[in-house]
């Protein structure tokens, strides 16, 4: 009879919660696609368990951990030699994934011996801000294994757009209340518009176009579409060192734009005297606007324009102004003269170009 009774006990007692499962961290990570078709926002469930485990809860964006899984990729490639998580490997790697937004962080760190993710990793995912879109991804090395982590705020709404086009075809951006748009096509010419409603972009020259999508407030997005081409496998430019003079500033970035024209098949810039003294009185602020230099040099308002850039190095710079679609006319209208001036010092390269079709 006892026995019955503790037996009935036992069956009464509450069942005790099983300990929760260890990751199984020492699996095959399994990677997002690195290359897509289309650039897209796409919430989805990580396919890498473990990772869909530690990120219960969260929203992870495949198409910006497609740009962490080639990020990664590289980063494995290249080794302890190479050049680590750079902007130029970032925005490269978010354009081949299909992610129209800029990455406002890009981290990357080595797993711990039983490949589990740094703690460094878990404080970065506990101060993540709501809203944004998290790119996060485990892969594996010859010795370690990686974890790379990208952050993006999409600041408009975004529907799918190719990232290839045939030749006569089109494209639409979806309608952003308040937001504006500036697409330069293959030749570098560009439309602008509001996108309250939305826009179809024609797409009527073969080469590569480049799309902004300006809003309110925050980032823009900023992506290329390619017309009747293959995108291209390499970026146009790799970062380099540090300049030391203004005239070594100018002779790099002389050769950095003939090297850009020369991919657009444009010919190379000319340089011009009377446009290289108007560059230097922009650059010492002795004129107040760029109309002011349009006219004491009497050069045609419709058929000049200029750009100005600042960064670590000549490349940096450079980089910053070849993407943005109001740059593109300047940079390969095949008539184009050319006026430079360089400012040098500690904090990296200061450049003022001028280019005129008419001068």
């Amino acid at each position: 009879m006892m026995r019955l009774a503790a037996l009935l006990l036992l069956a009464g007692c509450p069942k005790q919660p099983a300990p929760p499962a260890t990751p199984a961290w020492d699996t095959t990570p399994r990677l997002p696609a690195p290359i897509a078709g289309v650039y897209t926002r796409s919430a989805e469930t990580p396919p890498d368990p473990p990772l869909a485990d530690l990120l219960a809860g969260r929203a992870w964006d495949a198409s910006l951990s497609g740009a962490a899984a080639g990020v990664a990729l590289r980063l494995i490639h290249d080794g302890a030699k190479g050049p680590g998580v750079t902007r130029w490997r970032v925005r490269e790697a978010l354009w081949k994934s299909g992610y129209p937004f800029p990455a406002r962080d890009a981290r990357a760190w080595t797993a711990m011996p039983d490949g589990a993710p740094p703690p460094q990793l878990l404080q970065w995912l506990e101060a993540l801000p709501p809203g944004d879109d998290l790119g996060l991804i485990r892969a594996r090395g010859d010795d370690e294994d990686f974890w790379v982590a990208l952050r993006a705020t999409p600041t408009v709404p975004f529907e799918r757009v190719p990232r290839q086009v045939p030749e006569g075809g089109a494209f639409k951006l979806a309608p952003a209340k308040g937001a504006t748009y500036a697409v330069s096509d293959a030749n570098g010419f560009l439309q602008e518009g509001p996108l309250d409603e939305g826009a179809t972009i024609a797409c009527n020259s073969v080469g590569e176009w480049m799309v902004e999508l300006i809003p309110a407030e925050g980032p823009s997005a900023l992506f290329p579409v390619y017309v009747g081409m293959v995108p291209p496998e390499l970026p146009l430019i790799e970062d380099g060192v540090s300049v030391r003079t203004p005239p070594d500033a100018i002779e790099r970035a002389e050769s950095l734009l003939a090297q850009v024209r020369d991919a657009y098949g444009a010919p190379e810039l000319q340089r011009d005297f009377v446009l290289d003294a108007g560059a230097r009185s922009l650059l010492r602020g002795d004129a107040e606007s760029t109309e002011g230099v349009r006219a004491s040099l009497g050069l045609d308002p419709s058929g000049t324009m200029l750009w100005e850039c600042e960064g670590t190095t000549v490349e940096a710079c450079i980089d910053s102004v070849i993407w943005e679609p109001k740059n593109r006319l300047a940079l390969l209208d095949a008539r184009s003269a050319l006026g430079l001036a360089a400012g040098v010092d500690a904090s990296g390269v200061h450049l003022v170009g001028i280019v005129s079709a008419t001068h």
